[in-house]
């Protein structure tokens, strides 16, 4: 198979720096500084993606383009994928907003003289990439074909090309993660510190998600939790559970209140689930708050979410997990509008008054109503949560 052309054009370069430079001589920031810096970042991720993919030449031409091939069509498609993950990861967690990179694929013998491509196919690439937006990855007509037929990387439908190369073929890199990739190490985008008002961030993962409720979660006076039980024994979620414990040991924590439904046909995670969050209530009875109510079999489950301070609401949606044999948390949305949180806290807050704190005589009920509870598992459930009881009290 002929080579494989990456080319990567940072947006804006000359403009940006000038601008973000602009009378800030007193801390001797330049636009070469500017530059100088964004040259670095670039070459730093390029670095770190060519440590997995490794591309057989790689070079920075110029100010603001970089080059790089491939043998192997699948190692560049890798290549592009990471490279653009990072750097989003970059612009929107890190808020260099002034990293925009637009990339280009093509498949041909690439020639390269003084900096300047002399192949049709490189020269189209290049093309793409430099009349491109950022953080879209372009891909030139001679790898059509081949891309096709990539089991994991799509095309979107074509559009009428800037640089008058026929048609435009877009990629779908943000939407697609490579097969045999952990989906924890595909993960890279997560939420700012700081949302404006009326933002949204959108998780591709239960992790991703995690991830967002801790931060806003380390910061917040109140949490109001809505959902069925978390299971103990999934590494991503005992993670959650030590934040949570952790935040409760701080004396500037936040309060919570935990509204659960149990379901009657999942004896052990409901059960372990009772009785971790009956044991906090009891424990932190100033700071944890907990109600909760069975549902039968068959019931449609309502989404989770959390309301952080009555101003961030957190949803997390859904999806069939073949290894749990249940719904999970798949992905979420996150909104900081105060009008549409306290709209749910408001909601939230009239539903806990109905079902009241969790007394003994109603933790009694929902547990005889739990299908396939043995004496067996309950022993497992209690073990469970001492586990993770008595690893906080050590983590204090």
């Amino acid at each position: 198979m002929p080579s494989v052309v990456v080319i990567a054009e940072i947006k804006g370069f000359a403009a940006l720096a000038t601008s973000l430079a602009q009378a800030m001589e007193e801390v001797s920031v330049t636009p070469e500084r500017v530059r100088a810096s964004a040259i670095a970042i670039i070459n730093s991720t390029a670095a770190e993606c060519s440590e997995r993919y490794r591309p057989t030449h790689s070079a920075h031409i110029g100010g603001d383009t970089w080059y790089f091939q491939f043998s192997q069509l699948e190692t560049a498609l890798r290549f592009g994928w990471a490279f653009l993950r990072r750097c989003h990861r970059l612009a929107t967690e890190n808020g260099l907003f002034y990293i925009k990179p637009s990339i280009a694929l093509a498949v041909g013998e690439p020639k390269l003289s003084d900096g300047r491509f002399l192949d049709d196919e490189s020269i189209g690439a290049y093309r793409l990439a430099d009349s491109g937006k950022p953080f879209c990855f372009y891909v030139h007509q001679s790898a059509v074909q081949a891309v096709s037929g990539s089991p994991w990387f799509k095309l979107k439908p074509t559009t009428a090309s800037a640089a008058n190369e026929g048609q435009t073929h877009l990629a779908s890199w943000q939407d697609v993660i490579p097969p045999d990739m952990e989906r924890d190490e595909a993960i890279e985008v997560s939420l700012p510190t700081l949302l404006l008002d009326s933002e949204v961030i959108y998780s591709r993962s239960a992790q991703e998600a995690i991830n967002n409720i801790l931060r806003q979660q380390a910061t917040a006076q109140s949490v109001c939790a809505f959902g069925g039980p978390v299971p103990l024994d999934v590494p991503l979620y005992k993670a959650y559970i030590r934040d949570t414990l952790a935040c409760l040991r701080r004396t500037d924590g936040p309060k919570f209140s935990v509204l659960s439904y149990i379901p009657q046909n999942e004896p052990s995670s409901s059960y372990a689930w009772l009785e971790l969050c009956r044991r906090l209530s009891i424990r932190y009875t100033d700071r944890f708050a907990f109600s909760a109510f069975a549902i039968p079999e068959g019931q449609l489950r309502p989404f989770s979410y959390q309301v952080f301070d009555q101003a961030t609401i957190h949803l997390g949606l859904r999806s069939y997990s073949l290894q749990f044999g249940t719904p999970m948390m798949s992905s979420a949305i996150m909104i900081r509008n105060r009008s549409i949180a306290e709209r749910f806290y408001g909601e939230y807050v009239e539903n806990f008054r109905k079902t009241g704190g969790l007394a003994d005589d109603t933790a009694g009920r929902i547990i005889s109503s739990l299908h396939g509870l043995s004496a067996a598992i309950k022993r497992e459930c209690m073990d469970r949560v001492e586990d993770l009881l008595s690893q906080s009290q050590r983590a204090s």
